[in-house]
């Protein structure tokens, strides 16, 4: 794929997801294969303890993964995944991600994906498989 056909699907996916858009996850940069995402941490994404909500990296690690997945040129939905909360994450301003395809087959895509808080701090890892739609 060319940089601009990488560049119009990134696009599309920052301006066609209403719930990315609602939680405030941005894909930053699609390649061939891999992708970089992030979430400016607010307050309501914290829980009860001020801790980041487990379901915001884990959100931000589904749309990563397929923004990952859309860089090799296919439609695809999350199928099933395995995510590892490494650490808590407290007082960081963002997160980051970054996924990359480590199978892109005809039905079945399989992703890793690791996410990051603004110290660099690697606080959780996953594998997600997406269907291909076609």
């Amino acid at each position: 794929m060319t940089e601009a056909e990488l560049e119009a699907i990134r696009l599309k996916r920052n301006t066609g997801n209403p719930f990315a858009q609602h939680v405030g996850i941005e894909t930053v940069r699609i390649g061939e294969g891999e992708a970089d995402c992030v979430v400016d941490l607010r307050p309501e994404h914290l829980n009860l303890m001020g801790n980041v909500h487990g379901g915001v990296p884990l959100a931000l690690a589904d749309v990563a993964t397929g923004a990952a997945a859309a860089g090799c040129g296919v439609n695809a939905v999350t199928s099933s995944g395995s995510y590892h909360f490494l650490r808590a994450v407290r007082g960081s301003s963002q997160l980051r991600a970054h996924a990359h395809v480590v199978k892109c087959g005809a039905s079945l895509i399989v992703c890793d994906v690791e996410l990051y808080d603004d110290a660099d701090a690697l606080v959780g890892k996953g594998t997600f498989e997406l269907f291909v739609l076609g």
